[in-house]
């Protein structure tokens, strides 16, 4: 299971953004998230429950930790890079209060 979830990320998405995030129960505190599951049978009787979250207030990190990478890697980025990071990037996602933002874009 380990390995399948570290392929996950690996997995090509739209500007390596990955607004998700994986989990793996295996312990007691899956009888905690039955009630997120719909109380499922198959969550209830099974040992270990996997399931995959996805957020839009992930993608308010993500283009500066991309920036962060790319200043770590050490190596000098194209400006055209840091700019799709920096502006393009978080302008596109942006849904704004209310997703007001995402509401014009259509």
């Amino acid at each position: 299971m380990r390995a399948c979830l570290e392929l996950t990320v690996l997995a090509p998405n739209s500007s390596n953004l990955q607004p998700w995030e994986f989990y793996w129960v295996r312990t007691a505190e899956k009888r905690k998230i039955n009630r997120l599951l719909l109380r499922a049978t198959s969550s209830i009787h099974s040992t270990r429950v996997s399931g995959c979250s996805s957020s839009t207030r992930l993608l308010e990190s993500k283009p500066k930790r991309m920036l962060t990478l790319i200043d770590e890697m050490g190596e000098k980025a194209p400006r055209s890079v840091r700019k799709y990071y920096g502006k393009i990037v978080p302008l596109a996602y942006q849904q704004g209060f209310l997703s007001i933002k995402g509401y014009l874009k259509k």
